[in-house]
């Protein structure tokens, strides 16, 4: 059976989640890794084939899976840090 959640264990995820996104956003520097995550799953999302369209370091999990993310809501590398707090 699935326990219940309590409303103020969803508001401490909630605060958790927030403080997480608010770090990511302004207190960390980008780097060169997120910079290149970020252009693979911008790649994809605009509907590239890895390997066949543009060269990727890495394997293609991870980028796809954000690039999936960033095809729905926005391409932006706002929405690329959202998805890297919920990771």
């Amino acid at each position: 059976m699935l326990k219940k959640i309590n409303k103020y264990h969803l508001l401490e995820y909630i605060c958790i989640y927030i403080i997480t996104l608010t770090f990511t956003l302004i207190c960390n520097t980008l780097t060169e890794d997120e910079i290149w995550n970020y252009g693979f799953a911008y790649n994809i999302a605009s509907g590239l084939i890895p390997y066949k369209d543009f060269n990727m370091v890495i394997t293609p999990f991870y980028p796809m899976l954000a690039g999936i993310i960033m095809h729905f809501f926005c391409k932006s590398i706002v929405m690329f840090h959202i998805f890297n707090t919920i990771i």
